[in-house]
């Protein structure tokens, strides 16, 4: 398993940790996004007494050479956020001292606890046989993880903070001066979602067995009598809207189905598997069947939330083909032999090489600044937003 993490260099205090297979650009861009969100959940999930509220919008990020930095699609995200990218020297690790130091603790201070673990090199390992030895799933590491970091380095006294630990030092920082706001839902979808292609309707856009529709979006596409497939941007942990380009910009459409909102895909995913499992296609549209379906929905994506970890699948352009393979514009194909690996988190580790999109199946994203929407009201399910260009 490759660890990705993001630390705050003022107060030490690490904003994002996501665990996967292999180390490509999604990866990190998945925890540059991580890093200006919340994190309760997550914290909650793994049990931690200490809460894991550090966020905000970033100024400034300072990376490697490794390949996943290097493509355009990290780079590209990270501009769209506002965020300038620093490309430190290679083979100078020094230069990215406290994200480096803090990777050391978490070999001492957390791995180092457990049997079966690889050391950092073969020759350090030896003869020793992790494989023989191993005690921990992905999903127990990812707990111990989440508990060392939340409630015992942010916790602990630091010495490059003169004694003080990094929570408390948020906290000082951030009634002194706050903390700059995370980009808006909106905002996040636009610089961070992930883009696909689809037809535009009379009846909408559908994605996903989900049907987006708005007044504007239909009145666009009158007045330019669209009949090409439209890039669309959508937020795997919210499928309440998509972003559509159109000729005037990217607008802002919600799903028409209210009780989308908040939905992750995860979640809807399992929802309709089961329900077709056990129902069919035919009978899975009646109305008391889809109303039931909806109200089970809900719970699971608060399932979905509560077992939340930095393990969760990091959604790439190879797990959505494999996801497309049970999806159609009209129906969900019930797999008979459905073992929960939908998503594809089980991919093999030479799915592709990191840093480039067409080998490793990544997700890019080619929205720059000066066209991104206007944001408007995240609660307002009727504003519309778009970008006139020149």
């Amino acid at each position: 398993m490759q660890l990705s993490a993001a630390i705050d260099v003022r107060t030490k205090c690490i904003l994002a940790m996501q665990l996967a297979r292999t180390a490509t650009t999604d990866l990190a861009i998945a925890t540059l996004k991580m890093a200006m969100t919340d994190k309760g959940d997550i914290a909650m999930a793994s049990g931690c007494d200490t809460p894991w509220d550090m966020a905000g919008r970033i100024q400034m990020v300072r990376v490697d050479n490794g390949s996943a930095y290097l493509a355009d699609a990290f780079s590209t995200s990270a501009i769209n956020a506002g965020i300038a990218v620093d490309y430190t020297v290679a083979g100078a690790p020094h230069l990215r001292g406290s994200i480096e130091r803090v990777f050391n603790s978490f070999h001492t201070g957390a791995i180092s606890l457990f049997e079966g673990r690889t050391f950092t090199n073969v020759v350090d390992r030896g003869e020793y046989p992790a494989e023989a030895r191993a005690t921990l799933t992905i999903d127990k590491l990812s707990e111990a993880l989440v508990r060392w970091v939340v409630d015992i380095y942010h916790n602990t006294p630091h010495g490059g903070l003169g004694g003080r630990s990094p929570r408390e030092v948020w906290l000082e920082l951030k009634n002194k001066v706050g903390v700059p706001l995370s980009p808006r839902k909106d905002e996040m979808r636009a610089c961070f979602g992930i883009t696909v292609e689809r037809d535009l309707r009379s009846e909408g856009i559908q994605l996903y067995c989900n049907k987006y529709q708005s007044t504007e979006l239909q009145r666009i596409r009158r007045e330019f009598r669209l009949r090409k497939k439209l890039r669309v941007r959508f937020d795997p942990d919210d499928l309440g809207h998509i972003s559509v380009e159109t000729p005037k910009g990217w607008l802002k459409v919600p799903c028409t189905t209210p009780e989308m909102h908040g939905i992750p895909l995860e979640a809807h995913v399992e929802n309709r598997q089961r329900m077709l499992a056990r129902y069919g296609e035919e009978a899975a549209r009646s109305a008391p069947i889809v109303k039931k379906a909806l109200a089970d929905l809900r719970r699971l994506a608060d399932e979905s939330r509560a077992r939340r970890g930095i393990a969760s699948p990091v959604f790439t352009a190879t797990n959505l083909a494999h996801l497309e393979a049970h999806f159609s514009d009209d129906r969900v194909r019930v797999d008979e032999a459905f073992d929960g690996d939908i998503l594809g988190l089980d991919e093999p580790e030479d799915a592709g090489v990191a840093g480039d999109p067409e080998a490793a199946g990544e997700t890019t994203v080619s929205l720059v600044r000066d066209s991104m929407p206007f944001l408007g009201d995240d609660d307002d399910d009727d504003d519309f937003e778009y970008v006139l260009e020149d």
